[in-house]
């Protein structure tokens, strides 16, 4: 079942990647925060939709094949195109699809949703989304924690984090050096599928992480 958890937790993430020092003013902001509406409970509902494996679009990643999703979006109202680009191994590559405008608002249209393809099936489906992560982080705060990860060039910030009975993971990147509002600001990717190698140990108390998980050069 989905689980909906109090959103004081947001705290802690501000003291982790940013340092406490900032903390008076990462509550201050949060206070300040939406909600998710209904429309994207709804969304997150679909994922136990198709057990035992989790959905979104009508897609089970490890389950759906490449020639169920060309099924499933030709007959999908959300989905105005879409483009299959082949990997380097056989049977993997990767579908891009662009927006109708029937889909729900909380989606941002003007970024493709992607999903990977791995011998021939989906690993993962992520969907761009207007969702700032504050917002995702006062109804469905990550679980099992998080993770930070980083790039030197460009210098960034990427922050994993599960959600939604570990099932949905979230992903956004902020240019370093980087700030809480700039980070609680900024949208989300909703994805669904195979973990980010930077989760699979993500089972730390979000309150235990090292203030030394930062962007380069900060």
């Amino acid at each position: 079942m989905i689980k909906v958890i109090g959103g004081l937790a947001v705290v802690a993430v501000c003291i982790s990647a940013i340092g406490a020092a900032l903390m008076g003013g990462a509550v201050v902001y949060a206070r300040t925060m939406t909600a998710p509406d209904e429309e994207i409970a709804g969304f997150l509902r679909e994922l136990e939709s198709c057990p035992p494996e989790p959905c979104l679009m009508g897609i089970q990643p490890s389950v759906t094949t490449t020639d169920e999703v060309d099924a499933l979006f030709r007959r999908n109202v959300w989905v105005e195109q879409f483009f299959y680009t082949r990997g380097m191994a056989v049977g993997s590559g990767m579908i891009r699809w662009t927006w109708s405008g029937a889909q729900p608002g909380f989606i941002d249209a003007r970024i493709d949703g992607t999903m990977w393809i791995e011998d021939g099936r989906v690993l993962w489906i992520e969907i761009p989304t207007r969702v700032r992560m504050g917002e995702m982080w006062f109804i469905y705060p990550p679980e099992r924690g998080a993770a930070f990860t980083t790039s030197a060039a460009p210098p960034r910030l990427i922050y994993w984090g599960l959600s939604v009975d570990n099932i949905l993971q979230l992903r956004l990147i902020v240019t370093c050096p980087s700030r809480v509002g700039q980070l609680w600001n900024t949208t989300v990717l909703f994805r669904v599928g195979a973990l980010e190698s930077a989760l699979m140990n993500a089972n730390t108390p979000l309150r235990a992480f090292s203030p030394r998980l930062r962007c380069p050069y900060l």
